[in-house]
């Protein structure tokens, strides 16, 4: 049976209870819980706003840093690229104001932008593979001193590689130039700046990590197209090093970032941290060296030699002929 004067009593206590609350907090405890509050909200809030005094001067620092940094650059890389083209090849995912900072160093160095060409994601897609399989065999015969076992990836590679270098003017080019870049759902290349004259140098910029196109199931599918655009990416790499002065530029601050295999694949030069001054800088100082037929890795990463390059006066009118070094891999190598 139900004790009810026991409930009673508990109910009665609960009331008293909320009552000796009530007054306390309306009398006596009132002014010293609110004192205490107030001062804990103003310790906070001065906190607050030391530490966004401090963001600010640390803000600032680093702003009057990456001027100083810029200005000793432009003098670094002035006059090094003088007369020289380079042709630019931007891949998924970059942003332009990245694009847009690397050309103006590159043409503070005295360098002309010769031409650019941005990559679709249909160049490296896996959906788009039997495609590119079809016309890389389709137009092989157009292909200029392709490498040895080329396959569909460095055929391709060939055919962008030609494109920079020697321009819509050479006949071959011409009859891939439409299958690259038709306006349609296989469009591997769109071409951001019409090439205007054959590149000495280029430059390929990659995005901080490849973002696979279209759905995938799961997220081991998505690793594995990412890790297959990749190997399509580092085969535009090594392909274009292997025929001429070649400079890669990208993060490098994840494991899955485009710019980990190129530079690892030992070809070329390669240059990561972008977006800052330094890549910057770095990007015209690596692009020098290439022409100057060395290799070198700059920048804080895994696998660089050096945080900031060192000058080289690539200048075409300090080289014994205007051509660039058809294959610097032949000439002695900073990172090796």
């Amino acid at each position: 049976m139900v004790d009810f004067r026991y409930h009673l009593v508990s109910l009665v206590s609960v009331f008293i209870a909320l009552a000796v609350g009530i007054i306390l907090g309306a009398g006596p405890l009132q002014n010293t819980i609110g004192n205490a509050l107030s001062g804990q909200v103003e310790t906070l809030r001065e906190s607050r706003d030391e530490a966004r005094d401090a963001l600010d001067a640390a803000q600032e620092t680093l702003e009057n840093e990456n001027a100083a940094l810029s200005a000793a650059g432009t003098q670094l890389v002035e006059g090094t690229l003088t007369g020289r083209n380079v042709g630019l090849i931007v891949l998924p995912g970059v942003d332009g104001e990245t694009v847009s900072g690397l050309e103006d160093r590159l043409e503070s160095a005295g360098a002309t932008i010769s031409g650019e060409l941005t990559l679709t994601e249909n160049f490296a897609s896996s959906s788009q593979s039997t495609y590119r399989q079809a016309l890389a065999s389709q137009l092989a015969d157009y292909a200029d001193s392709l490498p040895d076992n080329a396959g569909t990836n460095e055929t391709i590679a060939v055919f962008v590689d030609m494109y920079l270098r020697k321009g819509t003017s050479d006949g071959n080019v011409q009859v891939f130039a439409d299958s690259l870049t038709a306006d349609d759902k296989t469009q591997l290349v769109d071409v951001t700046r019409e090439v205007t004259a054959p590149a000495d140098a280029i430059v390929i910029v990659t995005p901080a990590t490849v973002q696979p196109s279209g759905t995938t199931a799961s997220a081991s599918a998505d690793a594995a197209e990412i890790t297959a655009q990749n190997g399509v990416y580092t085969a535009l790499f090594t392909t274009s090093a292997g025929r001429g002065p070649t400079v890669a530029v990208g993060s490098m601050a994840q494991d899955d970032d485009a710019l980990v295999g190129m530079r690892q694949a030992d070809v070329g030069s390669t240059v990561d941290s972008v977006g800052t001054v330094s890549a910057s800088i770095n990007t015209s100082l690596a692009v020098a060296a290439e022409i100057a037929g060395t290799h070198v890795s700059l920048g804080s990463q895994e696998g660089a030699d050096a945080v900031l390059g060192t000058r080289v006066d690539a200048a075409a009118s300090t080289q014994s002929t205007s051509e660039p070094s058809a294959n610097p891999s032949d000439n002695p190598s900073e990172d090796q």
